[in-house]
C-alpha cells in the first residue's frame, strides 16, 4: 500500500486529516479521517485518482452518495459531505462506524 499513489495517508482533506486506510473497493479507497480541531472521526471514501477523469464514473460516485441519502435507513451510514480536493481527488465523508466488516462475521 505504501507504494500506492492514491495512498493518502498523513495528508488532509477538508477540515479532516488522513489517520489510516480502512478499505478498498472497485471505486477507491476508504480512509479513517479525524477532524483538526474537535477530534470527530469520519470515514472519508476517496474515488481512485486514475478514475477521475471519468466523467461517467465521477457521476456513478456521486450518484452512489444521493442514493445513500434518499434511502435514510438507521443501518446504513450516514453521509455528511461530497466534494473535490485538489487535483481531482473526489471524495464523501461518512459516518464512521467501529467494529468488523460483514464478511468477517459471514465467514466466523
Amino acid at each position: 500500500m505504501a507504494g500506492s499513489t492514491d495512498n493518502l495517508v498523513g495528508q488532509q482533506i477538508g477540515s479532516f486529516r488522513i489517520t489510516k486506510i480502512i478499505g478498498r473497493g472497485g471505486m477507491g479507497t476508504v480512509y479513517l479521517g479525524e477532524h483538526a480541531i474537535i477530534g470527530s472521526r469520519v470515514a472519508i471514501k476517496v474515488l481512485m485518482e486514475r478514475l477521475a477523469t471519468d466523467e461517467n464514473l465521477v457521476a456513478r460516485f456521486y450518484a452512489e452518495a444521493r442514493a445513500v441519502n434518499l434511502i435514510g435507513h438507521d443501518n446504513i451510514v450516514n453521509i455528511f459531505d461530497m466534494n473535490v480536493a485538489p487535483p481531482h481527488r473526489y471524495y464523501l465523508v461518512m459516518e464512521y462506524l467501529e467494529g468488523k466488516p460483514l464478511n468477517y462475521l459471514l465467514t466466523a
